[in-house]
């Protein structure tokens, strides 16, 4: 049933591309992790037992990468 719900709200929007619940959980891990929430929440609101099985879940996008590590540098140059 929740496929058949996103696989419909997919289209009512006129994507292009199917979406799935599945993807839309990783998304929503992936979000979560790049606003600065703990991986091991996001662990726990995925029900992984493994914090691996939740890092191999999600993904950190180029940008997201790159921003974290400009901040570093600032934060570093300070000290």
């Amino acid at each position: 049933m929740p496929r058949k719900l996103v696989k419909r709200a997919g289209e009512a929007a006129n994507l292009t591309r199917l979406v799935t619940p599945h993807m839309l959980r990783h998304t929503a891990a992936t979000q979560l992790l790049e606003h600065g929430v703990d991986i091991r929440f996001v662990q726990k609101l995925l029900g992984h037992q493994s914090i691996g099985t939740t890092e191999g879940y999600t993904s950190v996008s180029d940008a997201s990468l790159k921003l974290t590590i400009m901040e570093a540098r600032k934060r570093m140059e300070i000290i």
